[in-house]
């Protein structure tokens, strides 16, 4: 079973010459439109809500382990998902180490089915 995810990295600065090049065709454009969607592209990189404006806050690696804990209804996959908790928290273990856990236990959850 493939599992997709929705994230994707993307090398700063290259993030930084996209908003440059879209500040730059909002300046030199004469058309509103092509403003107006330029505006809308620069919310979207430093990640802002379309509609407030308001800055969207990121999960913490913590909080996106307890949401989990929340979700998932594999007691395995809860237990795993607790003690990284622990550990993190503790500082046992990095974020790095942490996102990586995380990310291998929840692509396992379904690909360790019972027999």
């Amino acid at each position: 079973m493939d599992v997709e995810s929705n994230s994707i990295l993307i090398n700063k600065d290259i993030l930084e010459k996209v908003k440059t090049d879209v500040n730059k065709i909002k300046i030199l454009s004469n058309e509103e439109e092509i403003k107006v969607i330029a505006d809308e592209i620069l919310l979207i990189l430093e990640k802002r809500d379309l509609t407030t404006g308001k800055k969207i806050v990121e999960m913490t690696i913590l909080d996106r382990i307890k949401q989990k804990m929340k979700d998932t209804t594999d007691k395995d996959l809860n237990v795993k998902l607790y003690i990284l908790y622990r550990k993190l928290e503790d500082k046992k273990i990095s974020e790095d180490e942490a996102l990586r856990l995380f990310e291998i236990y929840v692509n396992s959850e379904y690909t360790e089915g019972y027999i």
